[in-house]
């Protein structure tokens, strides 16, 4: 009788994270519904939720792009206000065509993988041998694990868009909402409505507004906050989570002295 195979797992299969100087990715469990809301919102946002952030800014550039040649936000703004004839006049249904397209997979693809990272992360959990790193150091950054506050993350992504990614050390998606909102405020005009409005020249903020680019702003600044809120919640979550399994790995049951 053959004597069964032993094998001894060394290596994880599936890796908890990867932590690198321009930021962190990690699996994480995630509401499906909420990755398809963001997506709705804006396409991309919902795999930007869940670290796929080259793949978010793909179809966040793809939807901004065709919403402003099909002219979708200004035929909405003549829509919101009864004037059919204009919103029929300026829209483009060629480009509206395209734009639906993106519009409508990115919602469907951000739930679908939403449902298989989840289940990805939950065998993730199962190994008896993880994955995880604490610090990351190169010449030119250094990365590393640690306790955020939350509510930080949340004022500064108010101030402006992106930063509260940067505080989280989510670089890279930091600098692609810093750059799209920085894009979108511009050609919006959106600096000067808020300097006539504190000035009291309401009369001149309608002739100034660009309404092809100004609806784009609540979705980009609200994931911003939402976002930045929430990976800073997520990111203590691992910073916890690997010092449990580090001292667990390392010193099991036995009584733990520091001096």
């Amino acid at each position: 009788m053959k004597k069964p195979i032993q094998v001894q797992i060394m290596k994880p299969r599936i890796t908890k994270m990867y932590l690198g100087s321009w930021g962190s990715s990690f699996l994480h469990n995630a509401n499906p519904w909420v990755a398809a809301w963001w997506s709705a919102a804006l396409p991309g946002f919902g795999h930007m939720k869940m670290g796929l952030f080259l793949k978010g800014a793909m179809f966040l550039t793809g939807e901004i792009i065709l919403n402003f040649l099909a002219k979708i936000n200004l035929a909405l703004y003549y829509t919101l206000n009864f004037q059919w004839e204009k919103a029929q006049s300026v829209i483009n249904y060629e480009f509206a065509f395209l734009y639906a397209g993106i519009w409508i997979f990115s919602i469907w693809d951000s739930y679908r993988l939403a449902v298989e990272i989840n289940k990805i992360s939950w065998l993730e959990s199962k190994q008896k041998v993880r994955h995880f790193e604490h610090d990351s150091l190169i010449a030119q950054d250094l990365n590393f694990l640690e306790k955020r506050n939350p509510w930080v993350g949340l004022f500064w992504s108010c101030i402006f868009t992106g930063f509260g990614h940067i505080y989280v050390h989510k670089i890279l998606l930091g600098f692609i909402l810093i750059g799209w909102m920085y894009a979108i405020t511009f050609n919006a005009h959106f600096p000067l409505l808020v300097i006539y409005t504190f000035t009291g020249q309401f009369d001149k903020i309608h002739s100034i507004l660009n309404y092809s680019w100004l609806p784009f702003i609540p979705s980009i600044y609200f994931f911003g906050i939402y976002d930045a809120y929430s990976s800073v919640i997520y990111n203590n979550h691992l910073f916890k989570e690997e010092q449990a399994y580090y001292f667990k790995e390392n010193y099991g049951k036995n009584k733990l002295t520091i001096i």
